[in-house]
Parts: C-alpha cells; structure tokens; sequence
C-alpha cells in the first residue's frame, strides 16, 4: 500500500505543521450479480479525493446514472476537505451487470493535495451470472394419444455458459416419470409410443434449467395434463411457456 504523508508549514505566529494520511480507508468488495441487475461497489478515502478505475484506468461516469452520493462529482471524482483531520469521503458506484462487464477489474485511488495518486485499493472484479431462466415453451402435438409428441426449444442464456436442461415426462395416474436429458441441443422432439401411451392416462410435461457455477436455481414450467376421454379424440396444439421462478 502506497501512503504518502504530506506537510503543511501553516505561516503563523507559531508555525504549525499539519501531516496528513492521503490513504483508503476501506475499498471496493468483489460482486457477483445476476444479469441485469446493478453492480454496486463501495469505497471510502480519508483526507483526499476519490476517483474510481476501471481496468486500471480512471474514469469519468454521468453523475445522475453511476453515482450514489450527497456532495456532486468534480471531473469524475469527489472532493474532500484535504487538510482538515479525520475527513472521510465515500462513494458509491453502480455499474450494470451486463454481459460487456462480465469480469471488469474495479478499484479505487485517494489523491493528495497535488493531484497525484496516493493510496490505492486492490482491485476487485465483477462477475456477472445467469439468471435461472424458463426453460422454453413445450409443446405437445397429435392426432391421438399414443402419437403425442413433445416439442422444446431452450431459452436464450448468457453467452459462454454452459446451462444443461432435462425434460420429465410423467404419467399422472401411475406416477411413473421418465426423464430425457440432459439436453443441450437448440431444440428437442420426443414421441410417445403406442406401448406407453395409455388410453385416458393424465400426462404432464416438465422441462427443469441448472445453471452450471451453482448460483441458479432449478426453474420449470409444465403442459397442463392431458386427459384423453376418448382415444379417437383428435388434438389441436396445445403448448404452454414457463415463466420461471
């Protein structure tokens, strides 16, 4: 850590020399957030201003959108009263969690009373996940009972996450559930044979999303259950979109 002490000779009638710490007194934490949502970052100086980087670079940010804070920016960065004691300066910074962000390096710097870096923090990262979306519209289609067939396309994700699916197929009046996955493909059809199908059994249809760093939970949507009274009934589409959890 980097701490310069600086001195004032006060030309009085007694000299009095007033040393002051130019430090940061607490920096910025690391934040994971979901996509979408506002990353906020912290930091507070003592005796100096503040000013944020990104990248190791200062920035300069719209007051009205980043900054939280009671006292207005100046060129990007706040004030303090320098060489009075114990002034603190805090700031908030809030960043959007966006897929550009997605592992920005963020930190902050205290500047002494000549307009020079003093005191930095560490440098800490975003991490921006996905959130645990609806796993897509299932659709089932068919003329009978026995000839349904299972129609589903996953929903869009984070880019370069990996996020694996599973559709159940359960028989609602057996209890029995038959899983097909885990799917990755852009879309899936499956078709119930004649031997499973059942003349007026109920049938649901489940699709389960697992976000794979752990952070997401599982989502699911399901068809309402099919009860064919008669298994020359004809079908008409019948299709239904989760909304997640």
């Amino acid at each position: 850590m980097r701490i310069a002490i600086v001195c004032l000779l006060a030309l009085t009638a007694s000299p009095l020399i007033r040393c002051q710490n130019h430090r940061v007194v607490k920096g910025p934490d690391a934040v994971t957030a979901p996509l979408g949502s506002n990353a906020t970052f912290k930091c507070v100086v003592e005796n100096a201003e503040l000013r944020w980087t990104i990248d190791d670079l200062p920035i300069s940010l719209d007051a009205e959108e980043l900054w939280e804070q009671a006292a207005l920016p100046v060129n990007g960065f706040f004030r303090g009263e320098f060489w009075s004691n114990s002034t603190i300066t805090a700031a908030t910074l809030l960043v959007s969690a966006s897929v550009q962000n997605n592992g920005t390096v963020f930190g902050c710097a205290a500047f002494g009373g000549f307009g020079y870096p003093q005191d930095f923090s560490p440098n800490v990262s975003l991490t921006v996940f996905g959130l645990p979306l609806a796993p897509g519209e299932v659709e089932v289609v068919g003329e009978r009972v026995h000839q349904l067939r299972v129609t589903w396309t996953p929903p869009f994700s984070l880019p370069g996450e990996l996020i694996s699916y599973s559709l159940l197929v359960t028989d609602e009046a057996t209890g029995f559930t038959s899983s097909l996955g885990p799917l990755n493909d852009t879309n899936f059809t499956h078709q119930i044979s004649e031997r499973q199908a059942l003349d007026c059994h109920l049938y649901s249809f489940s699709a389960f999303s697992l976000n794979d760093v752990g952070l997401s939970l599982n989502s699911s949507s399901s068809t309402p259950a099919l009860h064919p009274s008669d298994p020359t009934d004809l079908f008409s589409s019948l299709s239904y979109s989760g909304t997640g959890e």
